[in-house]
């Protein structure tokens, strides 16, 4: 199997784990939950594929460009969640 199969399948395996754990956890939470929650893994998952994709086409400054971007973005968000999201 090429690396690029790989890379794919386990984002495959990784994002429909997270949907299905997602989806148990919050089952009497209601569909306004679940759907914050799907549009959240749903970005999540076009992101992994645009990284992996990028990495796989020899563009591999960019691709650690935008992890590096979504880490840092992801360390002020721990900061921010407080302010942007006070009903959680």
């Amino acid at each position: 199997m090429k690396l690029n199969a790989i890379t794919l399948w386990i984002g495959v395996f990784v994002f429909g784990g997270l949907l299905l754990q997602t989806f148990i956890q919050l089952q009497g939470k209601g569909w306004t939950t679940q759907l914050e929650a799907l549009i959240f893994i749903g970005m999540a998952t076009v992101l992994y594929y645009l990284i992996a994709i990028l990495y796989q086409n020899k563009a591999k400054s960019i691709s650690l460009a935008l992890i590096g971007i979504t880490g840092i973005v992801g360390v002020v968000f721990i900061f921010l969640s407080p302010i942007l999201f006070a009903t959680h």
